[in-house]
């Protein structure tokens, strides 16, 4: 479906290119030949008025067939979905400062109709900041693991909120969302294997970090990866610069369109045991797995 904005754009170019013309013409030429310019212009704005229109008639039919899959695809998700997650635990990890709320309800719907709880849901601020030195020793015996390069000082609290947040360490868990300024709701005392990730890039974000600087997203899943979690990433459909790439190069399984039906869908499963990279976008292996 063409995007309208575009096509907007794409007519005041066009119109002021003839106009411009005309402008030129007029001012080399006699009035018969720019009579016959401005014929032309007025022609071709006609033609492009009819065109905007035909694209407007398809856009919203597009819109209205889409819609009816939807509907169609949300009937039938809780038969697809029957006992996919059975008596699972999920925590889900909200990365960066975006208006995620409708996406993680509908997602939360849709795990409870596979049969999993959603324990946690904890939220990492876009910008990350280093801890001091005495918050970093509040934390560093129970890391395990040795402390990396200064370059990653800012990362590490997320492989700390990791390791916390695997093993059901809620005390210290907290302690640490107080030093880094995580967001905490639901329930941290209960261990869980299965991480769904929510995460949106800024439009004026790099679609590549340098490697010693990973993005917060990047580094969140290498953290979880190395606690031997389960790590599902998705990102809503409109998404403008798709973080899915960089994602699955770091061991998550991706959903480039987990506010939709079928994205929903694709998440359950891919939470269930399914591996790769699904969605509608670019980069993507397949729509859905395989239903077995």
């Amino acid at each position: 479906m063409m995007d309208l904005r575009y096509h907007v754009i794409t007519l005041i170019a066009v119109f002021l290119a003839l106009a411009a013309g005309v402008l030129v013409g007029g001012a080399v030429s006699g009035s018969q030949q720019q009579n016959r310019a401005l014929e032309s212009v007025v022609g071709q704005m006609d033609a492009l008025r009819e065109e905007d229109q035909r694209i407007r008639v398809e856009s919203a039919l597009t819109r209205s067939l889409l819609s009816a899959r939807d509907d169609g695809l949300r009937d039938l998700l809780p038969l697809a979905l029957a006992d996919r997650l059975t008596g699972a635990r999920v925590a889900v990890v909200v990365c960066g400062k975006w208006d995620s709320g409708a996406m993680l309800r509908s997602l939360r719907a849709r795990l409870t109709e596979a049969g999993a709880s959603v324990t946690s849901v904890t939220s990492i601020p876009p910008e990350l900041t280093p801890l001091t030195a005495e918050q970093e020793r509040r934390h560093e015996p129970y890391a395990g693991f040795t402390k990396q390069d200064e370059s990653l000082a800012a990362t590490r609290p997320l492989h700390w909120l990791a390791r916390y947040l695997v093993r059901g360490e809620e005390t210290r868990l907290k302690g640490l969302a107080r030093d880094a300024g995580y967001r905490l709701r639901g329930r941290y005392n209960l261990p869980i294997r299965r991480v769904l990730l929510l995460c949106r890039a800024a439009e004026d974000e790099p679609t590549a970090s340098p490697p010693d600087q990973p993005a917060a997203a990047t580094a969140l899943v290498e953290a979880f990866r190395g606690v031997e979690a389960r790590v599902v990433a998705t990102e809503p459909e409109d998404a403008v610069v798709s973080l899915t790439d960089a994602l699955a190069r770091a061991g998550a399984v991706t959903v480039d369109n987990g506010d939709t039906p079928l994205g929903e869908l694709a998440t359950v499963l891919a939470l269930a045991g399914a591996d790769g990279r699904f969605g509608s976008k670019p980069g993507a292996e397949r729509p859905l797995p395989p239903l077995d």
